[in-house]
């Protein structure tokens, strides 16, 4: 399948298409906000789930209920702000209980703002399309219900199934949506194809190097025809999952803080910390933006399990 959200696909942003809405098929809806944020509208003959709500940067409830009046269930792939903000549009929201306080923890002007920051790169009008005060003040995630995640959850939309697999790693409350009659897995942030993937910015909010690739080996066994990222190129194939793998094992093997030092970013930095050089994982076309703690916790791990790598 050829890429449907791609840079090269990449529309004009104004007030109106903040959030655009995209038929990919009769049963899945891509919902795009500002070139970035990937979410997904997962239609059975019973129920919709959606996958994300994304930046919150404006209410997108009204491009769900125009093409389904079936009950919507509400799906976090993580708790990063870019991905849950929009939470405050939906009553019930189901996300991993390890990623609950991160989730909260992002409901705030603070984070909004490096929101918007963040986005000027690919949006530079951002700060004409975004109602600050509303953005900050009205978008709360006060009237939400959340319910947690386990792992193996299965959630029955009719006709289309999707079952949850957790993949600590990005974040420690990471998971992935499976759909076996579709082939189709979900994976929020944890794999992307022709975008950085970003194993966290300090080692805090991540997971062990060890469980990441654990998780991914789970993944392998699935059979999977397309994976849908929430950001860069969507879909992907298969070989997505088999490569970011390969990428963490022989990253373990044969990272090199000195070798994958990349060089200073341009401009402000919003996320991370701004004193810690970034460190670059390449393999093939991927690339991995990655903490050097992880690279001594999975060193550390391999030492005392005999070079094993999960």
């Amino acid at each position: 399948m050829d890429s449907i959200i791609c840079p090269a696909k990449y529309r004009t942003i104004t007030r109106e298409n903040i959030v655009e809405r995209i038929q990919v098929n009769d049963w899945l809806y891509i919902l795009d906000e500002v070139n970035s944020a990937i979410m997904y509208l997962i239609v059975g003959s019973k129920g919709a789930l959606l996958f994300d709500t994304g930046y919150g940067f404006v209410g997108f409830k009204h491009l769900i209920t125009e093409v389904t009046d079936l009950p919507i269930t509400v799906v976090c792939s993580h708790g990063h702000d870019d991905h849950v903000l929009g939470n405050y549009e939906f009553g019930e929201v189901y996300i991993a209980k390890a990623d609950y306080a991160l989730c909260i923890s992002n409901d705030n002007p603070e984070q909004k703002e490096k929101q918007i920051l963040s986005r000027r790169i690919k949006t530079p009008n951002i700060d004409d399309l975004v109602d600050r005060e509303e953005y900050f003040n009205r978008t709360k995630m006060e009237g939400c219900q959340f319910r947690f995640t386990q792992d193996d959850d299965i959630f029955d939309l009719g006709g289309i199934t999707l079952k949850v697999f957790s993949v600590p790693g990005h974040t420690p409350g990471s998971i992935a949506l499976y759909t076996p009659e579709k082939k189709a897995l979900f994976s929020g942030d944890f794999m992307m194809k022709n975008h950085k993937l970003v194993y966290a910015q300090g080692i805090e909010i991540s997971a062990p190097p060890q469980d990441f690739i654990r998780g991914l080996g789970r993944l392998e066994k699935l059979d999977v025809e397309t994976v849908w990222p929430a950001h860069g190129d969507a879909p992907a194939g298969p070989e997505l999952i088999t490569d970011t793998r390969a990428m963490l094992i022989e990253w373990a093997h044969q990272g090199d803080p000195e070798k994958d030092e990349a060089p200073k970013p341009k401009g402000n930095v919003v996320f991370g910390d701004p004193k810690r050089k970034p460190h670059i994982y390449r393999y093939k076309d991927l690339e991995m933006n990655y903490n050097v703690d992880h690279l001594w916790q999975i060193r550390d791990y391999m030492a005392q399990h005999d070079g094993a790598v999960e």
